[in-house]
């Protein structure tokens, strides 16, 4: 009977765990596109704060979430300062796209499903 009351606390730490893994990764989605809304009108302050918020989070976010989705987020806020810096418009609203669909993406990934579990 000990070694059922054990089971039974570590699996509910194991999905308070996920849980917590979940809300934490849908807040940072929803923060990341926020900044996509955000920087529809670019300044140096929101731009440094979105990269401060990225570099922060990086690494718990890439505890349950592939370096492929990852490096495209990295790479994305990157082209989004050098088009920032450069003045192209064009390419600081796709930029933004990209964060947007990118922030999408790591919710999709990392939402609580049958599919997600198996």
């Amino acid at each position: 009977m000990k070694a059922f009351h054990i089971s039974l606390a570590l699996f509910a730490l194991l999905a308070v765990c996920i849980i917590s893994n979940v809300i934490f990764i849908h807040s940072c989605a929803d923060r990341l596109s926020e900044f996509s809304e955000e920087l529809y009108v670019p300044t140096e302050e929101k731009l440094c704060e979105l990269e401060d918020f990225w570099e922060s989070r990086r690494r718990f976010i890439g505890l349950s979430i592939s370096e492929a989705y990852l490096d495209n987020i990295s790479k994305t806020i990157s082209s989004l300062r050098w088009a920032y810096e450069s003045g192209d418009s064009a390419e600081v609203e796709k930029c933004l796209m990209l964060l947007s669909d990118s922030a999408e993406a790591i919710r999709r990934y990392e939402s609580l499903s049958m599919v997600s579990i198996f």
